[in-house]
């Protein structure tokens, strides 16, 4: 069923105590004193209370102790989702252009699924098979290694030239001018981290050796094949996705876990997961990529 925010704000004043996590802590708008008109119009009100089976679905959505966020952006268009549970019980939030169209999940996951494969894809195929744990500052100078490897494939897709060799000296240049529209960039605005300094780069710089990723004999700087893979293929990322899930079904704080997953085709999708130990970084497929988002939506326990 459809709503606007000044009716879901008006029904969450009917809900004077509401859990951490309730829907309602996050809607805020001006009444008009016409909600409960229109409410009654649509069946969800009726003698100044919530008729079933809508006042099960606000339930939920006031007193939710799990709940999951997914977003996706395409160029200047945006799909949001959110899943509100307690209880067992899961309620669907999708925001529509400004409306509010609210549901069981469980009736709607098969359409959530369908309508988040239309954009993304379905393949069991991807192009690269990167998986690695780094920290902040090695996965800032990875990506940025692979954005001077985007930079000049894309190049050579306006005019054929060898690409040069790479050494350190050349790196530290680029990144004085790093390429628009980089990953390393995006990322950092994402997790709030900056490029590291010289002597943290040289640091992750061997780290990345030691993983394998790159390779570095004297001054030059050679690519694993994997990482040539990710960087070469993934050169126009169009699609964003952010993934979130608060967990506080238990005793203590509220547990949270998040990915952060770029697009730049069918076969191209990288995620990004902070972790303990770093942040995980791994190429997906986009049937894998579809199985995590669903399991994101179920709202998991977390401990």
């Amino acid at each position: 069923m459809q709503f606007t925010l000044s009716e879901l704000t008006f029904i969450g004043t009917k809900y004077p105590t509401v859990s951490d996590l309730s829907f309602f802590t996050f809607v805020k708008k001006g009444l008009t004193g016409t909600e409960e008109k229109s409410l009654e119009e649509k069946g969800v009100f009726s003698n100044g209370q919530l008729t079933e089976p809508m006042n099960t679905v606000f339930d939920v959505l006031a007193h939710a102790n799990q709940s999951a966020r997914f977003v996706l952006k395409y160029q200047n268009n945006v799909m949001e989702k959110g899943v509100y549970s307690f209880n067992d019980k899961r309620i669907l939030v999708e925001n529509m252009q400004g409306e509010i169209v609210i549901s069981f999940y469980d009736d709607e996951a098969k359409s959530v699924q369908q309508e988040i494969a239309d954009h993304i894809g379905m393949s069991v195929q991807k192009n690269s098979a990167l998986d690695t744990i780094l920290e902040t500052d090695e996965l800032l100078v990875a990506l940025s290694l692979a954005d001077w490897l985007r930079k000049q494939t894309l190049l050579n897709y306006i005019e054929v030239i060898e690409m040069p060799a790479l050494t350190v000296e050349l790196f530290e240049r680029y990144l004085l001018i790093p390429m628009k529209n980089s990953i390393a960039g995006l990322l950092a605005g994402l997790y709030e981290i900056k490029m590291p300094d010289h002597e943290q780069k040289l640091k992750a710089l061997n780290v990345l050796v030691e993983k394998k990723l790159i390779g570095i004999e004297g001054d030059a700087i050679s690519f694993s094949k994997e990482f040539s893979n990710f960087a070469m293929n993934f050169l126009l990322p169009d699609t964003q996705i952010i993934l979130e899930t608060l967990d506080g079904s238990h005793e203590g704080p509220v547990v949270a876990a998040s990915n952060v997953i770029l697009q730049a085709g069918l076969k191209d999708i990288v995620a990004f997961n902070a972790t303990d130990e770093g942040i995980e970084m791994n190429t997906l497929t986009s049937s894998e990529l579809l199985a995590r988002i669903s399991a994101y939506l179920k709202c998991p326990k977390l401990k």
